[in-house]
């Protein structure tokens, strides 16, 4: 152990970050341990022999510790823990401990580091409404788990259109839309997917038709169905 003169004289260990470790400093003098080491009470322990409650980042690379309430996150340098006063959750993260380790946790769907988090558009509109001057391109997005190809609630969109509209789609997709029959085929051809149908009658009765697998071949094809799974609902055959 080493003695420093110091106008602390107390001072904080990666073993215990919250509690004050000053019983053998004299006013002035504030202890610290070698590289590797870490100071209880009075007696100096090597790391590695011990049970401590420091947490080791995922790259190996630093040590840190985040109080209970994520209000605060501590670096560990030559067994003392320097302070992060500014560290504070994310309003879309949430404080708590995951395989040992504390710190701000991402909710679902949300990515990054708990201090900061993002979630993936989940369509081209949304990427366009974040930012306006965003050029045409390939972006990252997160659909819902349900993919609308068609929706048709009343006669404001003529649906007798030709191969190219029904190939690139067509219509508003707030009220009456096509979503083409190339998007269709990539969509489909991703992995499994079921298909519902959702009816209304001129009565307003709901019925609905379901099939468990449901794929498209592309333009080669005439972008016929490839495969259609077993029907369940109420709208009959």
């Amino acid at each position: 152990m080493d003695i420093d003169n110091c106008s602390t004289a107390c001072q904080r260990t990666c073993e215990a970050p919250e509690i004050c470790q000053d019983e053998v400093c004299t006013d002035g003098e504030v202890c610290f341990c070698p590289d590797g080491f870490f100071m209880k009470g009075s007696t100096v322990y090597l790391l590695n022999n011990v049970d401590v409650t420091y947490q080791k980042a995922d790259d190996r690379s630093s040590d840190f510790f985040v109080n209970s309430g994520c209000t605060r996150k501590g670096v560990c340098t030559n067994g003392l823990i320097i302070w992060d006063e500014g560290y504070a959750c994310s309003p879309k993260a949430e404080c708590g401990v995951r395989n040992d380790i504390r710190q701000c946790y991402c909710a679902n769907g949300y990515r990054g580091d708990g201090v900061n988090c993002t979630r993936p558009p989940k369509d081209c509109q949304e990427i366009y409404d974040d930012d306006s001057t965003r050029k045409s391109g390939i972006y990252r997005i997160k659909p819902p788990d349900g993919r609308v190809f068609q929706r048709r609630v009343d006669g404001s969109q003529d649906f007798y259109l030709g191969w190219n509209s029904y190939k690139q789609g067509f219509g508003n997709l707030s009220i009456n839309f096509w979503l083409g029959n190339d998007k269709l085929y990539y969509l489909t051809n991703q992995k499994r997917y079921e298909i519902r149908i959702d009816l209304v009658n001129r009565y307003g009765a709901p019925y609905y038709a379901k099939f468990d697998f449901f794929r498209t071949n592309d333009e080669s094809d005439n972008y016929r169905l490839s495969g259609v799974g077993t029907y369940s609902g109420t709208a009959g055959l």
